[in-house]
């Protein structure tokens, strides 16, 4: 973000910081590298309706087959979902941090995450980034209604993270 603020690049930074404010200024104004089309509202729900129904599958499975329910305090609602919502971030970390940049409902709708300067696959500390940024705009409400307001359909877990949820085929 700093090369965005400067009119002059210095010599000695070179070929790359041009390509990097380039870059800043296609994206800044409206345009993303290489046409690349950003998903909306409505399909990235899908995504996470998938993902959250699979995780709570798995996560209800583990308990009933590896914890009698009595007697437990771990299993009271508030913690059933505190749980399952860590759970939920260990699965979108481990998955869009891997080679498939997606988890597995974006991959099942055709979408991937990748950082939004750049076509680079995200890193393991922005995936976690990401996440967590996302549950905290969830709870708010706000920042997931972002992505059906922003030009580059991005919530504000996208926003802080510098990820863009982009279609495979673009």
């Amino acid at each position: 973000m700093f090369i965005k603020h400067i009119r002059h690049i210095p010599r000695f930074m070179g070929s790359h910081a041009r390509q990097v404010e380039q870059t800043w200024n296609q994206f800044e104004h409206g345009n993303l590298p290489h046409g690349i089309v950003c998903t909306g509202f409505w399909v990235r729900f899908w995504a996470f309706l998938f993902d959250t129904l699979f995780v709570y599958i798995i996560w209800v499975s583990i308990i009933i087959a590896l914890v009698p329910l009595k007697g437990h305090a771990w299993v009271h609602v508030s913690n059933f979902l505190i749980y399952g919502i860590i759970c939920q971030v260990i699965y979108t970390v481990a998955l869009t941090a891997s080679p498939l940049q997606a988890t597995l409902g974006k991959r099942l709708l055709g979408i991937y995450i990748h950082q939004a300067h750049s076509d680079k696959p995200i890193g393991l500390g922005r995936s976690l980034l990401r996440a967590v940024a996302f549950w905290l705009s969830f709870f708010t409400g706000v920042g997931v209604m972002m992505v059906g307001l922003h030009h580059h359909k991005q919530g504000l877990h996208d926003v802080i993270a510098d990820t863009v949820v982009v279609y495979r085929n673009s």
